[in-house]
């Protein structure tokens, strides 16, 4: 395995005995190398996409506790027996606190709306990487001749060592 020195190319090489099982190899490591880039890609964004899920529990959980008080009011108002004084009161008292909790309902539900936006774009992200970030470019063929020493080069080099050899064991 090689980065190419001009690209964002990764070069698999592979030797075996024949050149088919070369081939078929370097496409294995390049196949496993593309579908592990794509399966990283999704588990990180699955896992942000789980950080803003909580995120966005957090927040309407926190948007609930901020309204429990108006719907509290709201509930009591829904109330049959009240005369028209408490409900003068009630309706008042409903008013201030609808005024009061206002921007912080509105703080809360724009972080809502901000982080539900996100899981959208990641969810939108997820099923672009699931396409898959890294490709196989050229696909590897057996090489038409041996990569490695030529049979001529070994005869003669063995011819060499064993004349070698031979003069010393029997200089020996």
């Amino acid at each position: 395995i090689a980065a190419a020195e001009s690209s964002d190319a990764i070069l698999f090489t592979a030797t075996a005995p024949t050149a088919e099982a070369a081939a078929d190899a370097a496409n294995t490591w390049a196949d496993v190398y593309v579908e592990t880039k794509r399966q990283d890609a999704i588990d990180s964004i699955d896992s942000a996409v789980e950080a803003f899920q909580a995120d966005l529990a957090d927040f309407r959980a926190e948007r609930t506790s901020i309204r429990k008080p108006i719907d509290d009011l709201e509930d009591e108002l829904a109330g049959n027996d009240l005369t028209d004084e408490e409900r003068a009161v009630l309706e008042g008292q409903l008013t201030r606190l609808q005024n009061d909790l206002e921007p912080d309902l509105n703080v809360v539900d724009a972080k809502v709306e901000a982080v539900a936006a996100s899981i959208a774009e990641l969810q939108l992200n997820a099923r672009l990487a699931a396409a898959g970030a890294a490709r196989v470019v050229q696909v590897a063929a057996p090489p038409q001749h041996p990569t490695n020493a030529s049979l001529e080069r070994n005869l003669l080099l063995g011819l060499v060592i064993g004349l070698i050899l031979g003069a010393a064991v029997a200089l020996l």
